[in-house]
């Protein structure tokens, strides 16, 4: 009967190490994952110095849950672009945040109220396409 409990215990010990390092290595394998994403994301650039993944504003890049703000007007046709106005990200947005938001435009630093104002264009495969126009205060110059 001692040796039935002694066996019972080390098979839940047995367990419960095997669960504990399977936890751990998901854990580990989500993180480079992102890391993964993000540095594949630094690495290509358009001219403007935007880079596909990072914020437009602060150059971060953005990992799966992350997005940056923005806010689309109605009017317009898709196809031939629609008014956008691009606050930021979370990193750019907080309150705390030592992050410098420049403009792509004029290399200005973008002030906590202002925002980029940019074009919004429908591609053939339904996927977004930004064209950026200037900051609030480049863009309202023109």
């Amino acid at each position: 009967m001692n040796l039935l409990i002694i066996c019972l215990f080390l098979g839940i010990g047995i367990f419960l190490v095997i669960q504990a390092f399977s936890f751990s290595s998901r854990r580990k394998k989500k993180k480079q994952k992102a890391k993964k994403a993000a540095a594949s994301a630094a690495q290509k650039q358009y001219p403007d110095g935007v880079k596909p993944g990072c914020c437009p504003i602060c150059g971060t890049p953005l990992v799966k849950p992350e997005r940056v703000q923005s806010v689309v007007f109605e009017g317009g046709n898709e196809r031939e672009g629609r008014l956008c106005h691009i606050n930021g990200c979370v990193h750019c947005l907080s309150a705390d945040s030592v992050k410098k938001r420049l403009c792509p435009v004029c290399r200005k630093e973008i002030p906590k109220t202002g925002h980029l104002v940019a074009m919004m264009f429908l591609r053939s495969d339904k996927s977004h396409h930004v064209h950026i126009l200037g900051c609030t205060e480049c863009h309202r110059k023109r």
